[in-house]
């Protein structure tokens, strides 16, 4: 009877491991996500104000990119030149139906999502939604702050936002 309790928690336990390192691709991603750790950002354990955001990433502390249309939006606002391009969400998936979720991202587009985070106390409802141009190495924030109108994607800003929040984290003093 030892030998088969010992016998299932070497299994559970092989399981559980297979588990944890296996990485979970995205929908549509030429790699998973799991190359590089995607950052926590801030306590998981106490929040600011119960209830509040974990995680404040403030726009000041970003570098605006220096690129011009990475995503090879061919929308204008306006019919006369310049051109000046307005990215929503949708345009970092290859199809779209309406809700991230549902939707299939691009190949060459990495997205992460932090539900507790906000952009400069935005997307209250549905947190941060960060979404990386590795080729270009600029990314992108959005998130719905609840308020019924098109939420605009914020950016682009420079760098791998790996690394880029992870300092911000740091900084933070959690």
């Amino acid at each position: 009877m030892h030998k088969n309790t010992e016998m299932r928690h070497a299994i559970a336990v092989l399981a559980l491991a297979a588990f944890i390192l296996s990485p979970i691709p995205v929908k549509g991603q030429d790699k998973d996500s799991s190359d590089k750790t995607w950052p926590a950002l801030g306590s998981t354990e106490k929040a600011i104000v119960d209830g509040r955001p974990r995680f404040i990433i403030e726009r000041r502390k970003l570098e605006i990119a220096n690129v011009s249309n990475p995503l090879s939006v061919t929308r204008c606002l306006s019919s006369t030149p310049p051109c000046i391009v307005r990215i929503r969400v949708d345009d970092f998936f290859s199809e779209w139906k309406g809700r991230i979720d549902k939707s299939t991202l691009r190949p060459d587009v990495l997205m992460h999502h932090y539900p507790h985070a906000l952009f400069d106390w935005h997307y209250l409802v549905t947190g941060t939604y960060v979404f990386y141009l590795p080729k270009q190495n600029v990314f992108y924030l959005w998130g719905d702050c609840g308020m019924d109108h098109a939420d605009e994607v914020s950016a682009p800003f420079a760098g791998d936002p790996r690394v880029v929040l992870k300092k911000l984290a740091d900084g933070a003093g959690f």
